[in-house]
């Protein structure tokens, strides 16, 4: 298990500038296969993930609660890290409290929003299904985006916020097999309504994005699986081109959850930042976490 640094004897001075371009946030590990996106395109880019383990599940807050706890992790990441970008990896975060955190906070953001627009140019049957958190699927946003985007379309959604429970807890690292049959009877409860397009409206699910397809493959008509992984990588990028400047002795790939209370929480998350080639760090400062990957 990897051992969590203790920062408060590191001597590196924290320039924000050299050290973190892109922070992405989520509410837990949801985020991550767009970090591991944007790393693979580009290697030496220099990354900060941020898992609010501490108010996990968003999902099952208030809208109210979700802007709070957004803006306040944010002002906490941008006080010692500064990024270029933050990616709002979240699509809960990002449908409740992405116009604020923007009219908050002097930074560019990237939010998470549900691929409709991709859905809706793929589909042939014009019936598409979303499944999310019942604060994103049900939320007004998703409502206009399917009238804004989604014209002649059917939009069926659905609450798969145990799914996301599962993904934390470990799903991800289960055997295929497992994962599909965990994930079949979702996508096979859309052949109703002649559903030929599901879009994966959380980004925990892409965790399971290899079994979604097998089960899409298994529904009649097939059920083809959408998501935002590449669009949103696509816009940080251009918000802020990567540098490329690798700061000795590694680019920063830091990975910080805001509530392990437990060695069962820090093993689960050990797995997590290990699989993503991230350092786990806890401490209770963001600034001595940022020090602390200097430490060897």
């Amino acid at each position: 298990m990897t051992k969590i640094e203790n920062a408060t004897t590191a001597n590196f001075e924290c320039t924000s500038s050299s050290q973190v371009q892109y922070a992405f946030l989520d509410s837990g590990v949801g985020g991550l296969p767009y970090l591991q996106f944007l790393c693979k395109k580009h290697p030496a880019s220099s990354c900060l993930y941020v898992a609010d383990t501490k108010h996990f599940p968003y999902g099952e807050k208030t809208k109210e609660e979700v802007i709070h706890f957004s803006k306040e992790i944010v002002q906490k990441i941008i006080e010692v890290a500064s990024p270029s970008v933050i990616i709002i990896a979240c699509n809960t975060m990002t449908v409740c409290a992405l116009d604020v955190l923007r009219h908050t906070f002097d930074i560019p953001f990237v939010g998470t929003v549900p691929a409709i627009k991709t859905a809706a140019n793929l589909t042939q049957s014009k019936n598409i299904a979303l499944i999310g958190t019942k604060r994103t699927v049900e939320d007004e946003y998703i409502r206009k985006m399917n009238c804004d985007l989604a014209q002649g379309c059917s939009l069926f959604h659905s609450d798969e916020g145990e799914l996301v429970k599962d993904i934390e807890e470990g799903l991800a690292f289960a055997p295929i097999k497992e994962q599909i049959d965990r994930v079949l009877a979702i996508v096979k409860s859309f052949e109703r309504h002649n559903c030929d397009t599901l879009i994966l409206g959380c980004t925990h699910f892409l965790h399971l994005r290899s079994a979604f397809i097998e089960a899409g493959k298994q529904c009649t008509p097939t059920i083809n699986i959408v998501d935002s992984l590449e669009g949103v990588v696509k816009q940080a990028l251009r918000l802020s081109p990567c540098k490329n400047n690798v700061v000795p002795p590694a680019p920063c790939r830091a990975f910080y959850a805001s509530g392990i209370e437990s060695i069962q929480d820090l093993e689960k998350y050990d797995e997590y930042s290990l699989h993503s080639g991230l350092k786990l760090l806890k401490d209770l400062s963001l600034t001595s976490i940022l020090k602390s990957m200097y430490q060897h």
